[in-house]
């Protein structure tokens, strides 16, 4: 049998989960080459291929939006590592381009209130309930920036979080697809002289609502004015141009420019204040090249924030991926509630089960542990960047589809599990914080966020195919000649079959 992996990313208000075929229909700011249509879409699903795929009843999937492209739904195994398959899993494969831009370009599994990922897990007894959470993991310039993130299916790891958690209902608002709403009170720039200066408490908008949306290609989206002109102000800086890039639509640094050296803080209100810093905002941008290698262009300035103006002025603001590299987010949708706490950024695991009433389970047990998938192990955080001009290491497809980092999707199951030690690289980091208790983990399933996939029998089970995804490395522009910040204008690549 042959396994194709895929990537994906989690989206809402999705509850299916969309795999693209061969025709990834790649339109502008996509690249138009065949192995860029890949990577941008997280893989290539040959049906022809698979033994295994059935035509779905209409009655076996949710429906989703409207804003969702049209699909044919099919039945396939997926295959999320050696002891969890799910078979005759409903998958949407879309029949055309949906306009989505870079904001969702990715193969998806729904989140959305019907996941059936979540049904399917939940139901075959893996889950103890449909619980979700996720640590984005950092993506800055240099290895000593940069640290795996992690997805945890029916739980979350409790190493990974700091303080007291915020937890809330999720409130229905068609402005706000995740139902994770918070309000900010400030946004503080931390400068590296040790002063602070708010961007929101001396405006006359003051505080402001905004939506947790995890998979959203920047830190934050927020108002042009009054926020983001006295972010300017602070900073004494001009930034006018957009990223088409992996940070899609974020702000470019002018020619000429110095770039912000600060950290900035979120306070959310009767919840935790969430510093970011300097080195997962302001990074290298970063795009998808024709030849599908992810390439960071250290001569370019990005700040992963998007400016809301215009025709969006008035759009609630949104926190995306690399606000969860300082927050950690978790989401009960039997409770109905979700909770957001500062991130504790380590490769230490202590992975905690979750039940309906949203209470933790502390009672494991297993009869055979699975070995875990280490994590790359990481150098203490934020020195310098070498003097190569600190390339990202090369990865799967997952990795260079969100800015380089990796994600491990982690299942907690429902059965009784023996406890053992979670494990940490001998060269882990960062390491946690000083002040924040080490400890110790579970026995876990890790799947290895880039290996997705979904299992497929062809006629000759013996003969393994490539895996498409793999070696595609992370390449340094050192020219700012040698690419286009511009959507590109060529005309639509439609792969073959």
């Amino acid at each position: 049998m042959w396994l194709r992996d895929f990537a994906f990313l989690p989206q809402w208000p999705l509850s299916n989960t969309i795999v693209y075929e061969t025709n990834g229909y790649c339109t502008n700011p996509a690249p138009s080459s065949e192995d860029g249509c890949t990577t941008w879409r997280g893989g290539q699903y040959n049906m022809l291929e698979s033994e295994t795929r059935r035509q779905a009843a209409e009655d076996d999937h949710p429906r989703d939006g409207s804003q969702y492209p049209e699909m044919r739904f099919y039945t396939d195994v997926l295959k999320i590592n050696e002891n969890i398959t799910l078979d005759d899993f409903s998958v949407g494969v879309p029949l055309q381009d949906w306009a989505q831009q870079g904001y969702h370009p990715m193969m998806a599994f729904g989140l959305g209130e019907e996941s059936t990922i979540l049904r399917a897990l939940k139901s075959g007894n893996h889950i103890a309930s449909r619980t979700w959470s996720m640590f984005f993991g950092w993506t800055g310039a240099n290895s000593n920036s940069q640290l795996d993130g992690t997805f945890v299916f029916g739980g979350y790891d409790r190493a990974k979080v700091y303080g007291q958690g915020y937890t809330q209902d999720l409130k229905q608002d068609e402005r706000c697809a995740t139902q994770m709403l918070v309000v900010i009170d400030d946004v503080v720039l931390n400068f590296p002289n040790g002063t602070d200066a708010s961007i929101v408490a001396k405006t006359s908008s003051g505080p402001f609502d905004a939506c947790i949306i995890p998979d959203y290609p920047v830190m934050m989206t927020i108002a042009y004015d009054p926020y983001m002109l006295a972010f300017m102000e602070h900073t004494n800086t001009n930034i006018s141009q957009r990223s088409y890039g992996v940070s899609y639509y974020s702000l470019l640094y002018d020619d000429g420019d110095e770039p912000y050296q600060g950290d900035m803080t979120i306070n959310i209100r009767d919840g935790p204040a969430i510093r970011i810093r300097n080195s997962q905002l302001v990074v290298p941008e970063r795009y998808i090249e024709e030849d599908g290698q992810l390439v960071a262009n250290y001569s370019r300035s990005n700040l992963v924030i998007n400016s809301l103006q215009d025709i969006n002025s008035n759009d609630m603001s949104v926190l995306g991926r690399q606000f969860l590299s300082a927050a950690y987010v978790m989401v009960n949708q039997d409770t109905r509630k979700f909770t957001v706490w500062e991130a504790n950024p380590t490769s230490v695991e202590n992975l905690v089960g979750v039940n309906e009433e949203g209470e933790d389970i502390t009672d494991w047990c297993v009869s055979e542990p699975v070995a875990s998938i280490s994590e790359n192990a990481q150098p203490p955080p934020d020195q310098p960047p070498p003097e190569d001009g600190g390339n990202l290491s090369s990865g799967a497809i997952a990795g260079i589809a969100i800015s380089g980092v990796t994600f491990l999707a982690i299942i907690i199951g429902v059965a009784c599990w023996q406890r053992r030690r979670g494990k940490a690289s001998a060269a882990a980091g960062p390491q946690p914080q000083s002040d924040v208790p080490t400890y110790q983990g579970e026995t876990t399933y890790h799947i290895p966020y880039q290996y997705q996939s979904f299992e497929v029998d062809l006629n000759n089970p013996s003969k393994q195919g490539p895996n498409e995804l793999q070696g595609a490395e992370v390449r340094q522009v050192p020219d700012p000649q040698g690419w286009e910040a511009s959507p590109r204008n060529e005309p639509r690549y439609e792969l073959t079959g």
